[in-house]
């Protein structure tokens, strides 16, 4: 997935969960993301909530980029969750 390049990361959880924040403004980041995510990615963006989310699915897994604005800070959320594996059982 890409990082975008002026961010400062604020955690990440085992290779599947960064975040990320930006000094830069909503819209710089939007369209940076617009630009450099793959074509077949699925995404919404809304100027008016400052949100915008790119999705890429696979048979394997799901990747998300989500941009927000909290707090006056432009945050980014990388996510990537595999799919299919088998949950627990106990067995």
């Amino acid at each position: 997935m890409p990082v975008y390049p002026h961010v400062s990361e604020s955690g990440s959880v085992a290779g599947r969960l960064a975040v990320f924040s930006s000094p830069d403004g909503f819209g710089s980041v939007a369209d940076w993301y617009e630009v450099h995510m793959p074509r077949s990615a699925r995404f919404a963006r809304d100027n008016a909530t400052s949100q915008a989310t790119w999705a890429i699915f696979s048979t394997r897994e799901t990747k998300t980029v989500h941009v927000e604005v909290v707090d006056g800070t432009v945050r980014i959320t990388l996510a990537d969750v595999a799919i299919g594996t088998a949950a627990p059982t106990g067995r």
